[in-house]
């Protein structure tokens, strides 16, 4: 419906954001705060596609700096689609280990599923501080330490 908006009458950019799950303070549920949450209540994990790599997460911090940089620059389109994910996508198996870092092999249960990573040249273009899943996932992990004290 955006795309196909007459130019002329409608002349500001449109630009739509595919947001991952954005994790950070007050964050909704999504696959790494239910596994953040499984770890800290000492649950089981059953996770699929553990030799996957995975990069569908995102900062809250870092999404409100994107979006006052989008505020900031001029696109140049009439619509633009981006896709929000962090750099350099990490194997879900080593991303449980870092959330959870002494997970027994008998707690962790990898089944064998195709993921997907998203691609991040669109939105690296438009935004130089897109942290990669490492960091992502290293702030996170330290809110959530400071919030369970």
């Amino acid at each position: 419906y955006l795309k196909k908006l007459d130019q002329k009458k409608f002349s500001f950019d449109k630009i739509i954001l595919r947001l991952p799950g954005i994790v950070g303070e007050n964050n909704h549920k999504n696959f790494i705060s239910n596994i953040t949450n499984n770890i800290l209540n000492n649950k089981k994990l059953s996770v699929f596609g553990g030799e996957n790599y995975f990069n569908n997460i995102f900062h809250i911090h870092s999404l409100t700096k994107f979006i006052n940089e989008l505020i900031k620059i001029k696109i140049n389109k009439n619509f633009e689609i981006i896709n929000l994910c962090a750099k350099s996508p990490m194997k879900i198996k080593n991303i449980i280990l870092l959330l959870g870092n002494k997970i027994t092999p008998t707690k962790l249960k990898l089944s064998k599923k195709n993921m997907f990573t998203i691609s991040a040249d669109k939105l690296n273009k438009y935004f130089k501080y897109n942290l990669n899943t490492k960091k992502v996932l290293i702030k996170y992990k330290q809110e959530i330490i400071l919030k369970n004290k």
